[in-house]
């Protein structure tokens, strides 16, 4: 174990000598429409014209935007690959961009079968320890996923498993999403917080690697997007957007609520299973505070649209994030019948 972390931190300082040249002007990441060059994410999600993906060995529909790439690849042990990339990157480094290629390339890699998960240095947190929520359309395992973070707390790179992996999929299955990072650099301290020479960092020994720069902010939105819309599908199903399936009237994203809090909305009637589906608060660490079933107002024997209503009391919670969850009742437990909708709220 020592001899492999050794070498992944001989391997982490040719990468960041590799990204420092002495011409920096003929390297730097080319910027396009969906590529900024600086953390300050400028683009309107809203404007940006999407492709879509879809798998049918592997069960799933994902968007891509327009002047990126999907490429399918195999490893060296022969496990399967899906690669997601600005095709702009190509003119930094030779695709497919597979776990930590190049720190100032962003890209998504799926791994249905596992084969090996990455383990980049530096600092990293459970999405269970992480102080922020993430949304996505399937379920995701939140202790054996986890969020990398630069020294200031940036997200650089995502490891997230699903819960349920749909078929195709083994159990060791996850998602990689490896966000680029300008000015890059990486720093060796000692167990005191001394700093040390890269290539002498021991992390046996208990030294302590960081990472320092600035992550590109909107390959951040393309990517927050993508996995939003990432979608398990059934042999015969079509994806269906998720407002298509579950509606909140109250409260709104991000209002401002106080125990106890009356939820509303309306759900197709198949979210519903023998009137109801479960209903979960999580507070900024993804923590479950509680978890209701709320019942349908009406006939859910239908495709149609059914209200629902619920009040729910909390004890308030040390931070001031959090989300209710609205699940899909999955009596199935099939991975293409989960579906979820996340929505943030702030508690008072």
């Amino acid at each position: 174990m020592k001899k492999l972390i050794l070498l992944s931190i001989a391997a982490l300082l040719v990468v960041w000598r590799c990204s420092k040249p002495d011409n920096a002007n003929e390297t730097n990441i080319p910027t396009t429409k969906y590529a900024s060059a600086n953390n300050a994410s400028l683009l309107d999600i809203s404007e940006v014209s999407w492709n879509t993906f879809s798998s049918k060995d592997f069960h799933f529909d994902m968007p891509y935007p327009e002047g990126w790439k999907v490429a399918e690849f195999k490893t060296t042990q022969g496990a399967p690959v899906i690669n997601v990339y600005n095709t702009a990157y190509e003119r930094v480094s030779t695709p497919p961009f597979d776990i930590v290629e190049h720190p100032e390339i962003s890209f998504m890699s799926i791994h249905p079968q596992g084969n090996h998960k990455p383990d980049p240095l530096g600092t990293k947190l459970s999405l269970q320890e992480w102080t922020n929520s993430l949304a996505s359309d399937f379920k995701i395992d939140e202790a054996a996923s986890m969020v990398y973070t630069l020294n200031d707390g940036q997200v650089w790179a995502y490891l997230l498993k699903p819960e349920n992996p749909p078929v195709g999929w083994n159990k060791d299955g996850f998602i990689f999403i490896h966000l680029g990072v300008d000015d890059f650099s990486a720093r060796c301290f000692d167990a005191e917080g001394k700093p040390k020479p890269l290539e002498e960092c021991s992390l046996a020994s208990g030294d302590k690697l960081s990472r320092y720069g600035k992550v590109r902010g909107d390959d951040a939105k393309i990517f927050k997007h993508a996995l939003q819309s990432f979608y398990f599908f059934g042999k015969r199903d079509k994806r269906v957007d998720i407002d298509q399936l579950i509606r909140i009237e109250s409260p709104k994203p991000d209002e401002k609520i106080t125990s106890p809090v009356t939820i509303k909305g309306k759900a197709r009637g198949y979210w519903f299973n023998e009137g109801s589906f479960p209903v979960q608060l999580k507070n900024d660490n993804l923590k479950v505070l509680l978890q209701k079933p709320v019942a349908a107002k009406g006939d859910w024997m239908t495709k149609g649209w059914v209200s629902f209503e619920m009040t729910i009391e909390y004890d308030q919670p040390a931070g001031q994030k959090g989300s209710i969850v609205f699940q899909k009742a999955n009596p199935s437990g099939l991975a293409e019948n989960d579906r979820q909708y996340s929505l943030p709220v702030t508690f008072k």
